[in-house]
């Protein structure tokens, strides 16, 4: 089974790869294997799902629903970062946090 909106998800919750490996006791390497289209077992997605909050079809269907297809111009840059590799990702991630910091985890809104 492909999880092709494994990553979509993941990102949605906020979830880096390393954290969503310890919430659900999957190693971080699977799924990085299962993000960019290795195949998984039922039972893998079924974790992944219950960790993540959504339904297990939502994360091999097309019709995922996610906050950031409400608003085109979200979605156009959600789509871009997701293009990203993940060295440029941190690199957003570091200019966000310093130009906004309330963005930041470790700091009180």
């Amino acid at each position: 089974m492909k999880l092709q909106r494994l990553k979509i998800a993941r990102v949605k919750a906020g979830l880096r790869q390393e954290e969503l490996a310890e919430l659900s006791g999957i190693h971080r390497v699977t799924i990085g294997r299962i993000e960019q289209g290795g195949n998984t077992s039922l039972q893998t997605a079924s974790r992944l799902a219950r960790v993540l909050n959504v339904d297990e079809t939502a994360l091999w269907e097309d019709e995922l629903e996610y906050s950031v297809e409400k608003d085109s111009v979200i979605d156009k840059i959600f789509q871009r970062v997701l293009k990203m590799s993940q060295q440029e990702q941190w690199k957003l991630y570091d200019f966000i946090v310093i130009h906004y910091p309330c963005v930041n985890d470790n700091q009180e809104a």
